[in-house]
């Protein structure tokens, strides 16, 4: 058969298939047993993906773009012979595009696996990229191509063999509807033989699954294409498995009774082999449509733009409405502008999800028409329409009035707009209404709650905003303004700190936006993430709200920066720019637009009264074109701060990327008038100042207070008590004792406001008994004024002169001195006299005391008294009062005389002023003297007898005041004493004597030493006086007594005999008088008898004693003259008894003094060299002179030898050898000339000798004096023998040195060595122009006085010799690194010399430095602050290595740390490591290197400590998290910079962010770290405190009732954790003050709701509805609305399912029974009234639990 055969016959047979998109997958593969050639139309792509992406090779959708089996279809064959077999794929387009991939053999849908032939990814391998070439047919496939074929479009045949299965997908690249033909090729096919397929149990295709409606009649068909098929049966699955079909076996199935399900055709093969095909039908029934009730639907324009047009999502809206429950999955609602266009289906309105409104109609409704088909199916099924209108109407927006402002009392909740309204003209509800805290508010501690019981209305709280949002508990509820007036009058403001100050502001509007009562105006954050700030300027101008015009806000204060800010969700931009001119900041928006507010960056300023609120160093136009404001991001620094941004952020960081932007409403010319926003406010008050007052006693007070707002309330008690005036001032009554009252701001009776103590105090005033007496003081100083210490002396006479009744407490008064009654009466503090107050004895001035109470000086009262000051005489010792013995009892030698007293008054008054001011008296007893001045007193003006001696007392006392007096006082130390009256006796003399004197000129006249009477006139004149008169008048007179030196040499005056008279006077003076007799007589001595002694002088001192004074040319020596007394004795006769004495002058002799002891011993003393002895001879019988005269005569022979200076000599190398102390040239007769001095050398030998001894004695004189030769090194003493060639006498005690000087020492010393100081420009070059060469001459010289030895410097040996050219210092060494030098050294006292020292100069180079890096260290708290720029473990030292570099040993170097380069260099207050540093933040270090060999130092680098800060952020500790929720956040705040944050929760779990939430309690820390590349971390704590909502049960409650004292109470114990208030909530709604008691007492019967509120503000509260039962006693049925009906109160079905209430009269005849849900019994009976009388009652109670209940008693009906 030919092809065209082959299509004819295809043509008749096949009409084209088109099969629906599951044939699209593998599963579903069409079996292809025949090799006619078949044409197939392919849609849609299959439910399965088959080829995955990585598989699908080069298959693809040139349209659909989903890469794999864009349009397909599978097949699969079997091989029944083996042989070469292909295909062909013809188009029925030629420019169509198919490809094809052949997979097996024998593989399944499952694991495919590679196409045949496939060579890797992106080949498909048989597999066409056909380029749809008309000319080439569009034909591909496997074998040999067409001639007219591209070879480049066929793959090479397949090679199959007998029962290979393969799967064959043929795909449309290009994606449409199209259809081919396929047709069989290869040599199975031309070989003419058998079919190549195999066609055995091939069952029939059933086509694609059916989508059809109900009503329609499918006939699916079976038929196998395999001859051998036996048998057929038909199966159905509704969804429970298959079951078959009974008696359906032919190979054709009509199914016409709308049966869904999968329908299965087995077919049997005459092997028994079976194969099946499956569909599945699915019937739906004809759509519906249900039109709307109100063909109207009517909307307020709600998008801001109020211009009658808005979005509608028309799904949203009217799809379920439409479908009436008809399945979404299967029906579809379409929506269209006309009805042609709805039957058409054409036109359908695009986005019916965000439809706009078109008011075409004259009415300005816009007509929609609906049409509801099946999605699911072929449009087989009749579609349903219907039509309604859409109508957006202009919203008139409501009207909202509050006016109220209260004040709040700490703790508790406050109702805050008890008298809000809300009116409007055309609507009755909205969709939800927010109340925020716009000014004022603390998060977390502010709170608003809705209160009361509002079953419609649900709130919601953000603390973020402050903002508390209403709305409908229903769904797609509106709430009405009924239940909104009522909810938002019970909406309270409460707050958790118990510090709470200042007000709170609240604004109600109904909208979302923020409004803010003091500018009018609202603010809406605006999501739009990345939006430019151009953008963003537009689109809020775009915007109206409620027909306000909007603009990107302009913040103008800190409460307009708080509400649009910080309490707004979302940060954005801001109105404000410099891209005008840059620096220049002014708002660009709104009714501000061009006015500058900020000129500059960071650090700039902003012109006078403008706000701004600048993040911490913002603007800082860090990118250029950073010229718009933003919110700073949250974390980010300042909450609700401002930082400048380029206008696209696409390219910054997260946190610098816009979000969105603020829009502010309100203040464009044109704005409406809206009140669609109220606000009340709410203060505390608090008292701002109290003034006590204080009175005295009886007197009133005011006593005033001041208050922020408010009004002042004054209590008698701190807690309770009576409140007594009401009012700023309040007066006291009188008082008579200080009262304490208090004051507290409103609202009156405020729990936890503390009142404030206000004294009235009240002093007393001090009452006197006695008055205080004059004072009179004794000037006992005798200075002429007392100072009275009136403090110490008078005060305490005067306070313990006070009632002790009226004034028990002496403590509070004070005593104040005046001399002025006028200053006393004013308490002129300036005239308070001075304490102590001086008197003069001349005043006696009037004194004034104030006594006043010390707290209140105006309770006094003034005393007066005077002071007198009177003398006190201080008197003169007076002396002892002696008398001689005398006659006047008879005898002078009885010891007694008379005494005058009155004489001693003047001795004793001596030096006193006034003497007659004072009277004295004289006592034998002190206790007569100490008592009165009559007391015993001696007669003083009468002559009082004493016998030897009596002891006196005196007294001396005033004549005004005989108590200033002063009495003889014995005692130690008083310097005013008795005294004595005293008798001395006469001495006993010898009345007339006589006194001799030898004549010493023979002329009758001589000296007497007239005191050589007295041992004649007395023998007890040792302990006498004796004076000499001329006269015995002049002895009876004492005048003209001889003089002492008269007495020693009185010359008679008459030849030969004289008479004088002597007193001789005892020690107390007394005396009696002697007559002396003077006689003159002649020396018995020849004028002829001399005699000389002559000696040597002596080498002893001038007493003759072996000492250092010893002096051989002193003139002194010893003679020995006793020879002379025999020689003297034998010029008188033998029997003569005769004294010789000898005197060293005349003087001496004549007056008989100072005689020589020993004449055998005797020294010239006093006398040098010569001197003449007088002899006096006397009798020893009569003391008759018998001798006198200078007789001897003393010669001493000097002889003088004069101190010369000492001989000295250098040493010298004569010898060999310069330092022995030997030299050989010393001339000793240089010194003979100046020995002898002006003695004549003839007369003298002079000898020189090596010893004391050898000079002394005269022997062994040096042989060779003038050539002498030391023996004796450096120092040796030549001893002087000087000898009178002709007296013989000599000296011997010169001598004198031989001094051999050393040479000088010229010590060797260390080298000296200096650093190379790169003076010359190089460290490192070996040259120094600094050496100071005089460090070295200390250590030259060693122990030599500098003073006294020079040093040089020379360049030569040659040099320091001869003393030539000299060094200079500092010294420039001329030989690199090493250069020797030459020292001299110059005694400048011997002049001796020394050159041979020398040393090398050295010069060693500088150590280096390398460039180390600072160190960097985070503050830390070691010192108490980490914010103060100092830590304390800096370590130096590890900088050490790096200075060094590493070619220098840190073992060889010394590296220290200087504050200072002064330091630094000179090596001082070195640094140690850890180092703490002592400038904050950055601080310079100085560093020394010094090489420990050679000291050298390089002090030239530094490098900086930098001292990072820590991050700063605060945090509030300890907070509270409400395990009931809402979860806590708690975050940082106030960060002064960008940091990263780490949150670690108690179990040690690590959150990164600047906030977390949490929603359990413990111990959270924040550690932040900085982001500028310190690392710097701060860790602080947060105690997150657990609370939680109480649980309050029946079984938690405690009920008394039917009781005199009704009462609740409360189990705390299962509430919670929390900490708790209770309250309760009577039947009217009145809320009972919140208290910590859980007990209620004193209850009258009702429902109760008991209120558990968390102090610590978790929300809602806990609400339980309690029952308390009373019986009431009576009722009055008068309609007054008041007790009108008899009833259980307390009691419903609720508490009691089961009641039972029968009443009786007095009879016992029940007159009612009422239900326990009525108003009760009205006081009838059938219908008529009953009179007053008592009724009784039987009550039976079940309660929800089944207790019993019975109660019986009476009550009273009362009729007025």
């Amino acid at each position: 058969m030919t092809l065209r055969s082959l299509l004819v016959v295809v043509s008749i047979f096949f009409s084209p298939i088109v099969f629906s998109q599951n044939i699209a997958d593998c599963i579903d593969a069409v079996a292809v047993c025949e090799t006619t050639s078949i044409n197939y139309e392919v849609i849609g792509i299959g439910d399965v993906n088959d080829l995955p992406v990585n598989e699908s090779g080069c298959l693809g959708d040139g349209g659909a773009g989903t890469g794999i089996e864009s349009n397909s279809i599978w097949f699969r064959f079997k091989a029944a012979r083996n042989g070469q077999l292909g295909f062909n794929i013809i188009p029925d387009n030629p420019t169509d595009d198919w490809d094809f991939a052949v997979y097996g053999p024998d593989v399944s849908c499952n694991d495919l696996g590679n196409p045949v032939g496939w060579s890797g990814p992106g080949n498909c391998g048989i597999s066409n990229y056909n380029s749809g070439n008309p000319n080439d047919g569009g034909q591909t496939g496997a074998g040999d191509p067409p001639s007219f074929q591209s070879a480049a479009w066929y793959t090479p045949f397949l090679e199959v063999n007998e029962g290979e299965e393969y799967l064959l997908l043929i795909n449309s690249f290009q994606g449409g509807n199209d259809s081919f033909t396929l047709e069989w090729t290869g040599r199975l096919i031309d070989d003419g033989l058998e079919n190549p397929l195999d066609c055995s149990i091939v069952v029939g295709d059933l086509g694609p699954d059916q989508e059809v409606c109900e009503g329609e009649v499918i006939t699916l068909d079976g038929t196998s294409p395999s001859t051998t098929a036996t048998g057929y049966q038909w199966f159905l699955d509704t969804g429970t498995g298959f079951s078959e079909i009974t008696g359906e076996i032919n190979p054709i199935y009509t199914i016409n009774n709308d049966i869904s399900g999968i329908y299965k055709v087995e077919v049997t093969d005459a092997d028994g082999s079976t194969d099946d095909d499956e569909v599945e039908i699915n019937f739906y029934s004809q759509p519906t449509i249900i039109p709307l009730t109100n063909t109207i639907y009517e909307v307020f324009d709600t998008d801001g733009t109020e211009d009658g047009f808005t979005s509608f999502d028309l799904r949203d809206l009217f799809d379920n409405i439409l479908l009436d429950g008809q399945d979404s999955a299967i029906y579809g609602v379409q929506y269209y502008q006309s009805q042609a266009d709805a039957d058409a289906n054409v036109n359908p309105i695009p986005n019916p999800d965000n439809y706009t409104n078109i008011p075409d109609n004259p009415d300005l409704t816009d007509d929609i028409y609906a049409r509801v088909v099946t999605i699911v199916a072929p449009n087989t099924c009749n579609p349903a329409t219907t039509s309604f209108k859409l109508l957006v109407n202009i919203n008139e927006p409501p009207v909202l009035s509050s006016n109220f402002r209260g004040a709040y009392c700490p703790l508790s909740e406050i109702i805050i707009a008890e008298n809000f309204t809300i009116t409007d003209p055309d609507d009755t509800g909205l969709d939800f209404f927010t109340i925020q805290i716009s000014s004022g508010y603390s998060n977390p501690e502010d709170l608003l709650i809705l209160t009361g019981t509002h079953p419609n209305i649900t709130s919601t709280w953000n603390a973020t905003e402050g903002k508390l949002t209403l709305e409908p508990t229903a769904p797609a509820a509106q709430i009405l303004y009924s239940d909104l007036q009522l909810a938002v009058r019970e909406v309270a403001f409460t707050s958790t700190d118990v510090n709470i100050s200042g007000e709170r502001f609240f604004s109600f509007t109904i909208g979302d936006a923020n409004y803010l009562p003091s500018t009018d105006h609202f603010y809406i954050f605006k999501e739009n993430n990345l939006v430019t700030w151009s953008d963003a300027k537009i689109l809020a101008e775009a915007s109206t709200y409620y027909g306000l015009q909007g603009y990107l806000v302009t913040i103008l204060s800190e409460e307009e920066s708080i509400i649009s800010a910080e309490q707004i969700t979302g940060t954005g931009w801001i109105g404000a720019s410099d891209k005008d001119n840059e620096g220049e900041w002014k708002w660009m928006s709104g009714p501000e637009s061009g006015t500058i507010f900020w000129n500059g960056t960071a650090g700039g300023t902003a012109p006078p009264g403008m706000y701004e609120n600048w993040n911490t160093g913002e603007p800082n136009e860090f990118q250029s074109g950073e010229d718009y404001a933003h919110i700073t991001a949250d974390g980010i620094g300042i909450d609700g701060s401002w930082n400048d941004l380029p206008d696209d952020t696409s390219g910054q960081p997260v946190d610098f990327q816009a979000k969105g932007y603020i829009v502010e409403y309100g203040g464009t010319p044109g704005d409406p008038v809206l009140n669609i926003s109220t606000s009340t406010s709410i203060y505390i008050p608090e008292i701002t100042g109290t003034t006590n007052d204080r009175t005295c006693t009886g007197g009133s007070v005011s006593l005033s207070a001041t208050v922020s707002e408010g009004e002042i309330y004054w209590y008698d008690a701190l807690v309770g008590g009576n409140l007594v005036f009401t009012g700023d001032t309040f007066s006291t009554p009188l008082l008579t004792t200080s009262t304490t009252y208090y004051v507290a701001a409103s609202p009156e009776g405020c729990a936890t406001t503390g009142r404030i103590a206000v004294e009235a105090i009240v002093d007393t005033t001090p009452v006197l008994i006695p008055s205080p007496l004059d004072i009179n003081r004794c000037d006992e100083n005798r200075v002429g004024f007392v100072d009275f210490d009136l403090i110490a002396d008078q005060t305490p006479e005067i306070l313990n002169s006070l009632d002790p009744i009226l004034n028990p407490d002496l403590t509070d008064f004070e005593v104040l001195y005046f001399d002025n009654l006028a200053a006393a009466e004013a308490n002129t503090t300036a005239a308070i006299i001075a304490n102590p107050y001086r008197v003069n004895t001349s005043d006696n001035p009037t004194i004034y005391g104030r006594i006043h109470n010390i707290n209140n000086t105006t309770c006094y009262t003034i005393v007066e008294f005077k002071l007198k000051v009177t003398d006190t005489p201080t008197p003169t010792q007076p002396s002892v009062y002696k008398l001689c013995d005398d006659t006047a009892s008879g005898s002078d030698i009885d010891q007694k005389s008379l005494f005058l007293l009155n004489t001693k008054d003047a001795e004793i008054l001596t030096g006193v002023t006034n003497p007659g001011d004072y009277f004295i008296s004289y006592h034998t007893d002190l206790t007569d003297a100490q008592t009165s001045s009559t007391s015993n007193a001696i007669d003083k003006n009468a002559d009082y007898e004493v016998t030897i001696s009596q002891r006196i007392y005196v007294r001396i006392e005033n004549i005004d005041n005989v108590a200033c007096n002063t009495v003889s006082d014995d005692s130690p130390g008083s310097t005013f004493t008795s005294f004595e009256l005293i008798v001395d006796p006469l001495p006993i003399i010898t009345d007339t004597v006589e006194l001799k004197q030898c004549d010493d000129d023979t002329d009758g006249f001589s000296l007497f030493n007239l005191n050589e009477a007295a041992t004649d006139i007395s023998t007890n004149f040792a302990n006498e006086t004796f004076v000499f008169y001329p006269s015995l008048v002049d002895a009876e007179n004492d005048t003209n007594a001889f003089t002492a030196a008269e007495v020693l040499v009185f010359r008679n005056r008459t030849v030969t005999t004289d008479i004088v008279w002597a007193r001789a006077i005892s020690s107390e003076n007394c005396y009696r008088i002697s007559e002396v007799t003077i006689i003159v007589s002649t020396t018995g001595l020849p004028s002829t008898f001399q005699r000389n002694f002559s000696v040597c002088d002596d080498f002893l001192d001038i007493d003759g004693n072996d000492t250092a004074n010893n002096d051989d040319n002193d003139g002194i020596s010893a003679f020995d003259f006793s020879s002379v007394t025999a020689e003297v004795r034998a010029l008188f006769p033998v029997s003569q008894q005769l004294t010789i004495t000898y005197y060293r002058n005349q003087a001496d002799a004549l007056a008989e003094l100072n005689a020589i002891a020993d004449p055998s011993n005797y020294r010239n003393i006093g006398y040098p060299v010569t001197q003449q002895i007088y002899i006096r001879v006397d009798s020893d019988l009569d003391n008759d002179c018998l001798g006198f005269g200078p007789y001897i005569t003393l010669t001493v022979e000097p002889v003088t030898a004069q101190e010369v200076l000492g001989l000295e000599l250098c040493d010298d190398l004569d010898d060999g050898d310069g330092f022995n102390g030997i030299v050989q040239t010393f001339n000793l007769e240089s010194q003979t000339a100046t020995i002898l001095g002006t003695q004549d050398p003839s007369d003298f030998t002079v000898t020189y000798h090596n010893s004391p001894a050898d000079a002394l004695s005269g022997n062994a004189p040096i042989a060779t004096p003038a050539m002498y030769e030391n023996i004796i090194p450096n120092l040796e003493t030549i001893f002087v023998r000087v000898e009178n060639n002709l007296s013989g006498c000599f000296t011997a005690q010169t001598s004198f040195d031989l001094i051999v000087n050393p040479l000088p020492v010229a010590n060797f010393v260390e080298d000296l060595e200096v650093c190379d100081d790169n003076t010359d420009g190089s460290a490192q070059n070996g040259f120094s122009q600094s050496f100071d060469l005089e460090l070295q001459t200390a250590g030259i010289l060693g122990t030599q006085d500098p003073a006294q030895f020079t040093v040089t410097y020379h360049a030569s040996l040659a040099d320091a010799q001869a003393g030539a050219l000299p060094l200079g210092s500092p010294f420039s060494n001329s030989v690199p690194f090493s250069q020797i030098i030459y020292a001299r050294v110059y005694n400048s006292l011997t002049g001796c010399a020394n050159g041979i020292s020398n040393f090398n100069a050295i010069v060693n180079p500088e150590p280096t430095t390398e460039n180390a890096s600072n160190l960097s260290y985070c503050d830390d708290d070691l010192d108490g602050d980490d914010t103060n720029g100092f830590v304390q473990n800096i370590d130096l030292d590890s900088q050490i290595t790096e200075i060094l570099g590493p070619l220098q040993d840190p073992d060889d170097f010394n590296v220290t740390f200087h504050e200072t380069q002064t330091d630094a260099t000179d090596g001082t207050d070195a640094l140690s490591s850890p180092y703490t540093n002592t400038t904050a933040n950055q601080q310079t270090i100085f560093v020394r290197v010094e090489n420990k060999d050679t000291q050298c130092v390089n002090d030239d680098f530094t490098f900086d400590v930098i001292v990072n800060p820590l991050p700063e952020f605060t945090v509030t500790s300890p907070q509270i998290v409400c395990l009931s929720g809402p979860d806590l956040t708690i975050f940082v705040e106030n960060p002064a910079a960008v940091y990263d944050y780490v949150w670690t929760d108690p179990s040690g779990n690590d959150i990164i962010g600047s906030q977390i939430t949490i929603s359990s309690g413990g111990l959270y820390t924040v550690t932040a770290t900085t982001t500028n590349g310190t690392g710097c971390t701060r860790t602080r704590e947060i105690l997150v405190n657990e609370s939680s909502v109480a649980t309050i049960t029946d079984a938690d409650v405690t009920i008394v009732d039917d009781s005199d004292n009704n009462s609740i109470t409360i189990d705390p114990t299962n509430l919670g954790i929390g900490d708790y208030q209770y309250a309760l909530i009577d039947e009217d709604g009145v809320l009972t003050s919140f208290q910590d008691l859980p007990f209620f007492e004193n209850l009258q019967g009702g429902f109760y709701t008991i209120v558990v509120q968390d102090k610590n503000g978790c929300r809602p509260n806990a609400r339980l509805l309690v029952s308390v039962i009373e019986f009431p006693k009576f009722f009055t049925p008068n309609n007054d609305g008041i007790n009108d009906t008899w009833a259980i109160k307390g009691a419903n079905s609720t508490f009691f399912p089961s009641a039972q209430i029968n009443i009786f009269n007095r009879f016992g005849k029940i007159v009612a029974q009422i239900d326990i849900d009525t108003q009760g019994w009205d006081g009838t009976y059938g219908g008529k009234i009953l009179a007053s009388d008592d009724y009784w009652f039987s009550i039976m109670l079940v309660d929800r639990n089944g207790a019993l209940r019975e109660r019986k008693g009476n009550f009273s009906l009362l009729r007025r």
